[in-house]
């Protein structure tokens, strides 16, 4: 499984250390994995960052993915991405990572969500 698949999904909960879904009556937690946070050299980073659009009542509601957007870009220090979660009417949530290195150089930075219940295991960005 891939992100872009979890469309039809309902969106519970949304942080920089998880994201919460829920399909049918089973809740399913991703993981937004961190490799700076186990083993880090000296100038490597991952920064990770979620944003909600919508109010906690309309959470609460859990509404649904209707549609995933997915932008990766790459300049001399870092790789980005992007993904936008929407719902019926609006983008609901937001999750955004950066990995790269202070200098330049590929030391092995990489964020990526998993969740082995789905079989999802997809990088976001790497450096």
């Amino acid at each position: 499984m891939e992100i872009k698949d979890l469309i039809g999904f309902q969106l519970v909960e949304i942080n920089n250390s998880e994201i919460k879904l829920k399909k049918g009556d089973k809740t399913f937690t991703l993981s937004i994995i961190d490799s700076c946070e186990e083993e880090q050299s000296c100038c490597e980073y991952n920064d990770i960052e979620t944003n909600l659009f919508i109010s906690k009542e309309e959470l609460n509601r859990n509404p649904v993915i209707t549609d995933i957007i997915i932008e990766k870009s790459e300049s001399e220090w870092c790789e980005t991405c992007k993904v936008v979660f929407f719902g019926e009417e609006k983008n609901i949530a937001k999750l955004e990572t950066n990995s790269g290195s202070g200098s330049g150089w590929h030391y092995g930075a990489c964020a990526w969500v998993k969740c082995n219940e789905l079989d999802l295991n997809e990088v976001l960005s790497e450096w």
